[in-house]
């Protein structure tokens, strides 16, 4: 544990546009994996089936998940012909932005490595790197997938200078294979979801276990990252992770701005810690490929962590844009940011932040919280300034009672108006007339009060429902 060591600071833009050199790989990457798995016709038809098939897999939480899916010819043809070219889209706009220090025979150690897609998009993301003499050690069950992959990476990158090592063992097999060695970076893409993908609702014992493993392999400086799909399970079981590593000393780099509790864990109905971004880059055969499987993509979203040795302090006024933006009353919008004080809406009336962007806030002098989410309303840095907050408009004044009303008011030669007794629950509505004449109520029968107001029994009216004559001299019941 180095707690006074320096360290590096969270990006500013956790999913940079996607490098014109990456997406110019990858618009050959669909060549390389048809060369290298060389589908029969009938199968190279079914493909888009079972894509979709697999995606079903994929997203449904269930306790029933088989992980070892990519060792059956169709899934694995799915996998490599789809899932790995977006996994490799994702992570590759991702680790374009990381804080990665991977000095010259740095060891890495790669869980549940797959088609080595953690190893290629760090190739594809980071040209820096390329030529720089570096080790690499491949965990994963299905050794056919990782000869597969090893044998696209190298038509894709005959040159390389990495010394890529791949083993056929279960990730928890990695202390056998590092012996005292110590991996300067760790990664596990796509494995926590599947290694514990039950809807279980508390943390698991193995969870707890493996984070120390990890841990204890981990070289002082070096870190620590795990990613997993943007999906409630994952994201839930990534979160539970992070708690096990702050409370065994280790500090989160990104993409929380804070080392407190994550105010958006997945449990229950609460949101969950998520980014979501553009598909801008993507090569046209993957899109394609999508389509044909009724999958069309336009937005992909993924969850991770970066860790280290050592405590961090947070900055008070950092926040993470965690959102897409939304409509708010008053014509502006809002995102939802992770921050030191919890979940927090940004307001703002001009162009969205994208999402995992950190900003610097200026908090208000007084909390203002949004009613739905309970989240802290701050306006986003340059914005115009939040409206008050609304309070309950002030209750109007009981009225008068009616002969106070009138006291004062004159009639039309200057006289004031006579007052009005006061109406009984029953009386009708008068003519004006001092209340006790004769004229002011009109009688039903039975010498019953009449009720002018009841329905089907209209005032003023006579037998069979004609108008009932008028008297001379008398007033009606209707006012001028």
């Amino acid at each position: 544990m180095c707690p006074e060591r320096t360290i590096p600071p969270a990006p500013a833009d956790l999913f940079p546009a996607l490098p014109a050199d990456a997406a110019a790989h990858l618009d050959r990457y669909g060549l390389l994996v048809r060369d290298a798995l060389r589908l029969k016709p009938k199968h190279a038809r079914l493909l888009p089936i079972e894509i979709r098939d697999l995606s079903a897999t994929l997203t449904d939480e269930r306790d029933d998940f088989a992980p070892d899916y990519m060792t059956r010819p169709g899934p694995l043809a799915a996998y490599v012909h789809y899932f790995h070219p977006w996994n490799l889209y994702r992570l590759t706009r991702l680790l374009a932005a990381l804080p990665l220090d991977l000095p010259d025979d740095a060891l890495i150690a790669d869980l549940g490595a797959g088609p080595l897609t953690v190893l290629t998009a760090l190739w594809l993301a980071r040209p820096d790197l390329r030529r720089r003499p570096l080790r690499f050690l491949c965990l994963d069950r299905a050794g056919k997938t990782l000869k597969l992959g090893l044998d696209i990476f190298r038509r894709l990158a005959p040159d390389c200078p990495w010394n890529i090592r791949i083993e056929a063992e279960h990730l928890f097999r990695l202390p056998h294979f590092l012996g005292r060695e110590q991996a300067r970076l760790i990664t596990a893409a796509n494995v926590l979801n599947e290694l514990f993908g039950g809807p279980t609702g508390k943390r698991d014992a193995e969870l707890d276990s493996l984070a120390g493993r990890l841990a204890a392999h981990l070289d002082p400086d070096g870190q620590m990252l795990v990613i997993e799909p943007g999906t409630r399970l994952a994201a839930r079981r990534l979160i539970e992770l992070r708690e096990t590593l702050i409370e065994n000393g280790m500090g989160v780099t990104a993409p929380c701005p804070h080392q407190d509790e994550c105010p958006m864990p997945g449990s229950g109905n609460k949101a969950w810690c998520h980014f979501a971004f553009d598909v801008r880059g993507a090569p046209p055969w993957l899109l394609q490929l999508a389509e044909a499987a009724r999958l069309p993509k336009e937005r992909l979203s993924l969850s991770f962590l970066l860790a280290r040795h050592g405590s961090l302090e947070a900055l008070d006024n950092a926040a993470r844009v965690v959102s897409e933006s939304f409509a708010l009353p008053g014509n502006l919008r809002g995102q939802y940011a992770c921050t030191p004080r919890g979940l927090a809406l940004l307001t703002f009336d001009a162009w969205p932040t994208p999402p995992g962007s950190l900003l610097r806030l200026s908090w208000p002098e007084q909390d203002q919280r949004d009613p739905k989410s309970g989240a802290l309303m701050v306006q986003r840095p340059g914005e115009r300034p939040l409206p008050p907050a609304r309070t309950p408009a002030p209750r109007p004044p009981a009225p008068r009672p009616a002969q106070e009303r009138n006291a004062d008011r004159p009639v039309a030669d200057g006289r004031p108006a006579p007052r009005r007794a006061p109406r009984t629950e029953r009386a009708p509505a008068t003519s004006g007339k001092p209340a006790g004449d004769s004229t002011s109520a009109p009688r039903a029968r039975h010498g019953k009060p009449g009720t002018p107001d009841a329905p089907g029994k209209p005032s003023g009216r006579g037998k069979h429902g004609k108008p009932a004559p008028r008297r001379a001299g008398k007033k009606t019941g209707k006012k001028d």
